[in-house]
């Protein structure tokens, strides 16, 4: 063991180790013994590789869909268990936005700079889409190396290890290439654990902003804007998902999710009627979920409302107020009442059609090499 070991003891013992342990692996390398290992080991993965292919061409689903959605089921349970990082990120990922908007428009008043405060809050509701983006394509610092650890991106030692959507996806791959359950029980079983997440951090975040920021007293109301956080949450879990689907690259899915997202939110009606927005850009705007959530997010919160004041400098030059009822903030952003539950049914449709075309896509995928 001392000839073929590194002595560290000195720098002059070191290299004489390393020379030494150069000289042995030299001469093994020409040896004829180390030639026929080298024969031996590539013809017995040839003829691996021949059986994996002719093993692999049979494969069929070896656990009935029903049976396998438990066992995938419990056994992202256990592995979320054991990660309460991941727990942990979930949830105050969406509540550090819940407290950055409360500190921003704390208790907004009933006068003209509190009513464009909460149409900009309402607007920056939608950038909970990202959140979810965030969910699906979550990211935590681990060490890795690149000769061991698959998960991660080989970047640095401290490296970043792709979590959520990315490990759960080639994960599948590998056992989907087994055979050993369906694309539909792996998407079961991973709306099993996302859906409970998704619905009590949108509780949560609505329960901290609607309180705190002092929206409209209704009780009813406030179910419909949890369902919207929650339809935003889901949805751009979707979109990650639907992107990871489509690239096995994760930094480009996330780029091109961002500029999705983005150019969901600048033409959500907000900043530009939709009605005015070009008519190519007014058509694609018809399968962005932002569109009917503003709508409602705004209908929610203004319709019925009145006694708007305007004190001081606040009011227009003939002493009327510029909003003085909830309806004309309705009518000067061009959103139309009577719509109201086709645009809670539509942006629902739009966020369970997002989830069915990432899972049909990843259905359909081909499977790619082994990482």
């Amino acid at each position: 063991m001392d000839v073929i070991s590194i002595d560290p003891r000195s720098d002059a013992a070191l290299e004489s180790s390393k020379a030494r342990l150069k000289y042995l692996t030299d001469a093994y390398r020409q040896s004829p013994e180390y030639r026929q290992t080298v024969e031996q080991v590539s013809s017995t993965r040839v003829a691996e590789d021949r059986e994996f292919d002719r093993v692999g061409a049979s494969r069929v689903n070896t656990v009935p869909t029903y049976r396998a959605m438990a066992i995938l089921s419990s056994r992202a349970y256990v592995n979320l268990m054991r990660t309460p990082v991941s727990i942990i990120t979930r949830i105050m990922q969406l509540m550090a936005f819940a407290f950055v908007m409360s500190v921003c428009y704390l208790r907004v008043g009933t006068d003209q700079i509190g009513i464009q405060n909460k149409q900009g809050f309402l607007y920056e509701c939608l950038a909970v889409v990202f959140i979810g983006l965030l969910n699906a394509v979550a990211m935590c610092t681990c060490r890795c190396h690149r000769e061991t650890n698959a998960y991660c991106c080989m970047l640095t030692r401290e490296s970043v290890c792709v979590r959520a959507v990315p490990v759960e996806r080639n994960l599948f791959y590998r056992e989907r290439s087994d055979g050993l359950y369906s694309t539909a029980a792996f998407c079961v079983s991973y709306m099993a654990i996302e859906v409970p997440f998704d619905l009590l951090t949108s509780l949560m975040y609505s329960i901290v902003t609607y309180v705190v920021i002092g929206l409209n007293p209704i009780f009813a109301r406030f179910f419909v804007y949890w369902l919207v956080i929650f339809l935003l949450v889901f949805s751009g879990e979707s979109v990650g998902l639907f992107l990871c689907s489509i690239f096995f690259d994760i930094g480009l899915a996330n780029t091109i999710a961002m500029v999705f997202l983005s150019l969901c939110l600048l033409m959500a009606g907000f900043f530009r009627s939709i009605s005015t927005l070009p008519l190519v850009l007014r058509y694609l705007n018809y399968g962005l979920i932002t569109a009917p959530i503003s709508q409602v997010l705004v209908i929610n919160e203004f319709y019925g409302e009145s006694g708007f004041t305007c004190p001081g400098s606040q009011a227009l030059p003939n002493g009327q107020c510029p909003y003085s009822t909830g309806q004309q903030v309705i009518d000067a952003l061009n959103f139309n009442v009577d719509t109201f539950w086709y645009a809670v049914g539509l942006a629902c449709a739009l966020a369970a059609f997002y989830r069915l075309v990432a899972f049909v896509l990843l259905a359909f995928k081909p499977i790619p090499p082994p990482l």
